[in-house]
């Protein structure tokens, strides 16, 4: 049938060697195994320096108010860093402000800071008893702190703790 006799084999269902685990292939598969490893290993990543440039407020309504926040990510690791999202809580002078979930996926270049922009929703009137004295004073500034996580495209989660003083105007 097919063209072969009985009794014989063609070419392709004759075992090589032993046929078994030990043969050629298979040393050469688990020697290839681990220099495989090396091209997708993790980076033991530094988190993204993140720092609150500006505050400005985009609408105003009697059951919300929504402001552009504008964040600066700096990237101190030697290779870019693939940021997918940033889950961050504002707080301006000690009081909990807002919640920053930055969805848009972007790549920090190594070693420099790249602007963000972010829109979110405020309930001032809930804050504006304890902010409203503090930005009467004419301080030289409000000290903030953005504290959360960076979630990169490789899976890894990094805890952000940043805190600074942004001027008032």
């Amino acid at each position: 049938m097919f063209g072969l006799s009985v009794g014989q084999r063609s070419r392709a269902f004759r075992p090589r060697g032993d046929g078994g685990l030990l043969s050629g292939w298979f040393w050469v598969l688990l020697l290839f195994l681990p220099a495989c490893s090396f091209f997708f290993q993790r980076h033991p990543w530094q988190p993204p320096e993140v720092s609150l440039d500006d505050v400005a407020v985009a609408g105003v309504r009697w059951s919300r108010q929504d402001l552009d926040v504008i964040l600066a990510l700096a990237n101190p690791n030697p290779q870019p860093m693939p940021v997918e999202r940033l889950r961050l809580d504002l707080t301006i002078e000690g009081t909990a402000l807002t919640e920053i979930d930055f969805r848009t996926a972007v790549v920090i270049p190594a070693g420099e800071r790249l602007p963000v922009e972010s829109r979110v929703r405020v309930d001032l009137l809930r804050c504006a008893e304890k902010l409203l004295p503090l930005l009467k004073q004419r301080r030289q500034g409000l000290t903030w702190r953005l504290k959360g996580t960076a979630e990169l495209s490789d899976g890894s989660e990094l805890e952000v703790d940043q805190g600074g003083s942004l001027p008032v105007r």
